[in-house]
């Protein structure tokens, strides 16, 4: 998790500094794993069932994506 936080603290600084880094993750794919997360844990609470992974609900246009 420090590497992922770095990386994502060193693309904002470049951004910030207007040189283009890329994209490291989208906002859809930052709800996406919060949704994996969210199933982990109603899977722990189950007892390790399974359980499905739930879409996220908000639209995510491509300018925000």
């Amino acid at each position: 998790i420090v590497l992922s936080l770095r990386r994502q603290l060193e693309a904002f600084a470049a951004l910030v500094r207007e040189e283009d880094r890329g994209v490291l993750a989208s906002a859809e794919d930052g709800a996406v794993a919060m949704a994996v997360v969210a199933a982990a844990r109603r899977s722990a609470k189950l007892g390790g069932a399974e359980v499905t992974v739930g879409r996220p609900r908000a639209p995510f246009p491509e300018s925000v994506a």
